[in-house]
């Protein structure tokens, strides 16, 4: 999945829902070199970021039912 990091101005990407040992980290890891940053400074970034837009999500999924 991707999208837009509203707090970030940054592209993101989401990779979510896949089972254990399917490569998930792997794939972080060469994503995370390809941009030049390291895996876990993305992950805690990633953390801040959900953090920050939380409230706004659910007042969404509330407007839309979905919550």
């Amino acid at each position: 999945m991707t999208g837009f990091c509203a707090a970030q101005r940054l592209p993101s990407v989401l990779i979510t829902g896949a089972g254990s040992g399917c490569g998930k980290t792997t794939v972080g890891r060469l994503l995370a070199q390809r941009l030049g940053r390291e895996l876990e400074k993305l992950f805690e970034q990633t953390i801040l970021a959900m953090r920050e837009c939380e409230a706004a999500v659910n007042r969404e999924m509330e407007q839309l039912g979905l919550a």
